[in-house]
């Protein structure tokens, strides 16, 4: 898989090392073999794992340098199968990241990910959002709720200065349910796919 995985990096201007691809190759494998066993993503073949869960989040970037704040500390919000937490901690790695996942067989997995692929940065937490004693800088997930429901959640976070970053699809139509925080979209097109929407959360 790490030659395809390498084509569609560099389709999307990604150019790592190869110890980089590497790792995300090896994630990939591992997340095949697990999968089998416990339902961790759904995906119908290999050129699907790639495009829909590697690169959307590795896509993260791209609004993450946006904000330009360099952060030190990135939680990943019910985490699930390590997306985007283990990708992009595999690529930033000199951030550390916290990756929240209250379902015990997937926390279980991405500690074992975790130790097969020595990410010193990445601390893995199964618990519930709520109990989070952290303050990181920005944190990111994909649509795990109803973005409502998200802004209550992880509003204790934003009162403190956190930047909350989530990645949707095209239909933006709940962003008038929002009650107590600022947003802000950041678009990115990738080169091959449909364009993908980032709401950036902050409190005013």
């Amino acid at each position: 898989m790490k030659e395809t995985i390498k084509s569609y990096l560099e389709k999307e201007n990604f150019h790592f090392r190869d110890e980089i691809i590497d790792k995300l190759d090896k994630f990939l494998n591992e997340l095949e073999k697990w999968n089998k066993k416990i339902n961790l993503v759904s995906y119908k073949d290999k050129n699907e794992l790639i495009k829909r869960h590697l690169l959307d989040s590795l896509y993260f970037i791209h609004p993450i340098n946006h904000l330009k704040i360099n952060p030190k500390v990135i939680l990943d919000v019910g985490s699930g199968a390590g997306f985007p937490g283990i990708p992009l901690s595999i690529v930033l790695n000199n951030i550390n990241f916290f990756l929240v996942e209250i379902r015990k067989k997937r926390a279980l997995f991405l500690e074992h990910i975790k130790r097969l692929l020595n990410l010193t940065n990445v601390n893995i937490k199964n618990l519930d959002i709520k109990l989070v004693k952290e303050t990181p800088d920005i944190i990111v997930c994909r649509a795990f709720a109803p973005l409502d429901k998200i802004e209550t959640l992880l509003y204790p976070f934003l009162e403190k200065g956190t930047k909350v970053i989530i990645s949707r699809g095209k239909n933006l139509s709940d962003l008038k349910k929002l009650k107590k925080c600022s947003y802000e979209i950041f678009s990115y097109q990738p080169k091959e796919d449909f364009k993908r929407n980032f709401i950036i959360l902050y409190k005013t």
